[in-house]
């Protein structure tokens, strides 16, 4: 009789174990999916927009944003963010045209 109700704890304790550890494997997918830095903001950062990233080493790329209806190229490093300079739309159109030209052979 001693047994079985070792046998008992036991089992309740391995159970409960488990139940603790879906529990934090739930909430530990449910924060990576709703808890983003990028919706914290709500609508307040919705003005920039990430257009292109091109990582130049691991720590280090270069990105161009939208703000204000504005394309900037910006530098990006470990300990600091430079911007480069202002694009000129007419410029980005004609060079992206160019790309789907050579990509797609137009």
């Amino acid at each position: 009789m001693a047994d079985m109700s070792q046998w008992m704890i036991l089992l309740r304790t391995v159970g409960s174990l488990a139940l603790v550890i879906v529990l934090i494997m739930a909430l530990s997918w449910v924060a990576k999916k709703y808890l983003r830095p990028e919706n914290w903001a709500g609508s307040g950062l919705k003005a920039i927009k990430i257009i292109q990233t091109y990582p130049i080493e691991p720590k280090k790329k270069l990105m161009i944003v939208e703000i204000d209806q504005k394309r900037l190229l910006l530098g990006i490093a470990d300990s600091s963010i430079s911007t480069l300079c202002e694009l000129d739309p007419a410029m980005i159109s004609a060079t992206e045209n160019s790309l789907e030209e050579k990509r797609y052979g137009l």
